[in-house]
């Protein structure tokens, strides 16, 4: 990898624009600031849960797209209460442009990744340009208004 000052050179950005030179995704289960560090939390969390929960992780395949799912099993502090159902989120992997626009523009799946909207756009540059990916997008609007 080249040293930041030379890649900026060698950045073909137009001037004022922005330059992503690493991501990293947060879990927003584990806590919501900078590191993972739970803000706000502390001791009333570790009260309720006592040991952790037991996390199951697959892959799922659908339209084009790979998602990484996630399922955690969470007890109830109270032996008598039943069982609730395990907390399951879906992150995108990876996908088609389609598959990635689409994922984009959906409604169900725009507050349960919350880091992808963000690294999308700050990235798409890299594979596809920004009038093929405004295009797509005015397809998928026109598609989802029909």
């Amino acid at each position: 990898m080249l040293p930041r000052p030379l890649r900026l050179l060698l950045d073909t950005s137009p001037p004022g624009g922005v330059v992503l030179s690493s991501f990293r995704s947060r879990d927003p289960e584990e806590g919501g600031g900078p590191g993972g560090l739970v803000v706000g939390g502390g001791q009333e969390e570790e009260e309720e849960e006592e040991e952790e929960a037991p996390v199951s992780v697959w892959d799922e395949e659908e339209d084009g797209a790979v998602f990484t799912v996630t399922s955690r099993q969470y007890r109830p502090l109270d032996p008598l209460v039943p069982m609730p159902p395990p907390r399951s989120s879906r992150r995108l992997r990876a996908g088609t442009l389609e598959a990635l626009v689409r994922h984009l523009l959906d409604t169900r799946t725009s507050g349960t990744d919350v880091s992808f909207m963000s690294a999308f756009l700050a990235t798409h540059r890299a594979f596809t340009s920004t009038p093929a990916l405004l295009g797509l997008m005015a397809d998928r609007l026109e598609a989802l208004e029909s």
